[in-house]
């Protein structure tokens, strides 16, 4: 049977449209005609063999009912599988009936056509709709997470429609940053929530811009730092077209992450914001630092107002913030944003009381400022720990022994050695109370801490801790060269002495002989050794040279 050039073509058509592939549209052609043909002629028999073939070429597609030729009526166990040899070879030639061969009924299309033609239509646009839906689902269920861009092509008060490629996406009103409006033709930004398949709709790809994650998509646009992950997002709290806290963190310690959120003059944070402008309204955005310590946590999601005291229940997870009198509207926000925003961010109940009124209640909180205190010295100890800890790994255990007898205990040091790595400085002055008598052991010294809050930045690294480590460690060995170099001196001048007093003891000892020559023999040898110099002083006087001439004429004779 020939097939519609027009409908083939259409057909055709889908692979650019719906990224559908042409040997998949060959199949739903081919498996509607089989299928349609089971069900409405030969009755739903699931079991029956039935084949097609089509050339798209002419077009055309013929259809096949395929059964097992048997001998006799009689033997014929399934008639959806099976014809008997009389009824094959009425339908078709004899050379084509063979009893235990497949025998191929041509079924005739045109009768068929004009009776199920509208239902194998629908048919085959149902199949077409699901293999729609598996692509669209394949290729957008990665995508969840993601920041995508469409094109507008419809807009009203209930609902945007976006054109995302190959397909388009409803945004809803309630997915809006506040009541944003939007041109046809303008591309827009949009978060893929979720993608969902069902029977009625196909694939369902949920968009938002009001969602946490538009927002942390931007920031990662935005900030280098955010992409690449040296500045890292704790978590989100939002209100659409009003205002959002984002509380960040970095591993490194050379690396502002708020700094590096915000921009120098707010030049980043300020191009985010602009991404988040509904036609009306800016949306606030709040970058705090995020801490493991929840009092302080709580405390930096509530700025821009000041804590003065606090007091947790862990248990309930609920927190008691103390704020100056001057200083709750700020805490609460307009229409309660602020607090509602801390809240939802750090997962705490958070109540906001006034000082004075806390301290007429008799209520008993912690100053904030101890609270950072003691946040600080944990941390410088822990760190400490840490430092020691990674020293051991790389020195071993025998140095870890040999270093802990040079380096103090971490009570007496760690205030020294490891600097805070928070925002907060503690100043102290101490005074100690002296003995009063020498032979009475020390009091312990009576220690005041006066604690000033104020933002520093410190970069000190592991690295840098373990250098000035080692620059201690050299100095110790220093020390213990030149105590050894004394040490030899020493034994070398104490040898030489001792060498000096073997000689003298061996001049003490040394035996006495007998002189071979007695006294007046040696009063002789010194006379005749006077007169011999006394010669020779004469000898020198005398002047040779008027004894030349005589020698002259005694030669001339």
């Amino acid at each position: 049977m020939k097939l519609n050039k027009e409908f083939v073509n259409a057909m055709l058509s889908l692979e650019n449209e719906k990224g559908i592939k042409r040997e998949q549209i060959i199949e739903v052609i081919k498996r509607t005609f089989i299928q349609a043909y089971i069900k409405y002629v030969l009755g739903g028999g699931d079991d029956a063999h039935v084949e097609a073939e089509l050339d798209l070429d002419k077009p055309s597609i013929e259809l096949f009912y395929v059964r097992k030729v048997i001998e006799n009526d009689d033997d014929i166990q399934d008639d959806y599988l099976e014809i008997s040899k009389e009824e094959a070879l009425s339908i078709g030639p004899k050379n084509k009936v063979k009893v235990g061969e497949d025998f191929y009924e041509k079924v005739n299309l045109d009768e068929f056509m004009k009776k199920y033609g509208k239902k194998l239509a629908d048919s085959m646009k149902q199949k077409i709709n699901e293999i729609e839906k598996s692509i669209l689902y394949d290729m957008y269920k990665d995508k969840i997470g993601e920041m995508i861009t469409g094109i507008v092509e419809k807009s009203d008060e209930n609902s945007t429609i976006v054109n995302i490629g190959r397909t388009s996406v409803v945004l809803l009103e309630s997915q809006k940053i506040g009541h944003e409006k939007f041109e046809i033709g303008q591309q827009i930004k949009l978060y893929v929530k979720d993608v969902n398949v069902s029977s009625k709709h196909g694939a369902q790809i949920l968009v938002s811009r009001s969602d946490k994650g538009f927002l942390r998509r931007l920031l990662e646009e935005e900030i280098s730092e955010v992409y690449d992950g040296t500045v890292i997002i704790k978590d989100i709290a939002r209100r659409a077209g009003e205002r959002s806290k984002v509380s960040v963190y970095s591993n490194d310690p050379n690396v502002d992450p708020v700094g590096s959120c915000i921009g120098p003059n707010g030049a980043r944070i300020q191009k985010v914001m602009g991404e988040l402008f509904n036609g009306r309204d800016n949306e606030r955005i709040d970058v705090i630092h995020y801490s493991d310590n929840p009092s302080i946590y709580i405390a930096e999601a509530l700025k821009p107002a000041p804590i003065a005291g606090v007091k947790l229940d862990e248990a309930n997870k609920e927190a008691l913030m103390i704020v100056k009198s001057e200083s709750k509207s700020l805490a609460i926000g307009r229409k309660g944003q602020n607090v509602s925003l801390a809240s939802l961010l750090t997962g705490w109940k958070i109540k906001i009381e006034e000082e004075n009124i806390a301290i007429e209640n008799g209520i008993e909180f912690k100053p904030y400022e101890e609270v950072v205190a003691e946040d600080q010295r944990s941390r410088r100890t822990k760190e400490y720990e840490l430092y020691l800890k990674s020293l051991s790994q790389l020195k071993g255990n025998e140095e870890k022994e040999e270093v802990s007898t040079q380096i103090p205990s971490v009570d007496e040091k760690v205030e020294n050695l490891v600097p805070t790595l928070e925002e907060v400085s503690v100043e102290e002055t101490k005074e100690t109370v002296a003995p009063a008598k020498e032979e009475a052991k020390a009091e312990e010294p009576v220690v005041k801490e006066t604690i000033v809050h104020q933002d520093v930045k410190t970069t000190r690294t592991l690295e840098e801790l373990e250098k000035q480590l080692e620059i201690e460690k050299a100095r110790e060995e220093k020390k213990a060269n030149k105590a050894k170099r004394t040490a030899r001196k020493d034994y070398v001048e104490e040898e030489k002495a001792k060498a000096s007093a073997e000689e003298t003891k061996k001049d003490e000892n040394k035996p006495t002989y007998m002189s071979i020559y007695t006294d007046e023999e040696l009063s002789a040898l010194d006379a005749e050794d006077n007169y011999n110099d006394d010669y020779d002083d004469y000898d020198d006087d005398i002047d040779y040279d008027e004894y030349d001439d005589y020698y002259d004429d005694d030669e001339g004779r």
